[in-house]
């Protein structure tokens, strides 16, 4: 995102991204020389980290007991650097919205809400299934079932920059 709008000040910010950050220094994910940004990666996130579990049933499962604990615990992350940048005057793109409290936590701050119809790696995982069928209007529903990845990414870029652009 950062890239593609080189002349604005735009981030990229995830409800996961403190999630990511917690599997990846607590299961010393650097000294494989990774990323918590590489915790996005299919490959990565197909991984073997246990025995038996992969990065991404790690993340779910780890994502999920906090959760658990308190259902606003992500999205209390998510708000404390969204409001850190909004000091800084940065526009927000979330691409990982969830949950119906991620989405309310998105409009309560007038954030612009898109909704894409594609399951993703037939994972049926709460935390990839949990807003289908929730009552809700998205701002922008793209139906992305028959898009590759680099499609969907075109068509979200020509929907949100006009969005961008006038912040």
């Amino acid at each position: 995102i950062e890239k593609t709008f080189p002349d604005r000040k735009v981030r990229h910010l995830n409800f996961a991204d403190a999630l990511r950050e917690m599997v990846w220094r607590d299961f010393n994910l650097g000294n494989l020389g990774l990323t918590p940004s590489d915790l996005t990666k299919p490959a990565i996130k197909d991984m073997m980290l246990t025995d038996t579990k992969t990065v991404r049933q790690v993340l779910q499962m780890i994502g999920q007991l906090y959760r658990d604990i308190d259902e606003d615990y992500w999205v209390s992350k998510y708000q404390n650097a969204f409001i850190e940048g909004w000091f800084d005057g940065l526009v927000t793109v979330t691409s990982d919205v969830r949950y119906a409290n991620e989405v309310e936590c998105i409009e309560q701050m007038d954030g612009v809400v898109f909704r894409l119809s594609r399951q993703v790696n037939n994972d049926n995982h709460w935390s990839e299934t949990s807003l289908d069928g929730w009552p809700w209007n998205p701002d922008i529903f793209i139906d992305n079932q028959p898009l590759t990845e680099r499609e969907t990414l075109d068509v979200a870029l020509k929907i949100i920059t006009p969005y961008i652009e006038r912040k």
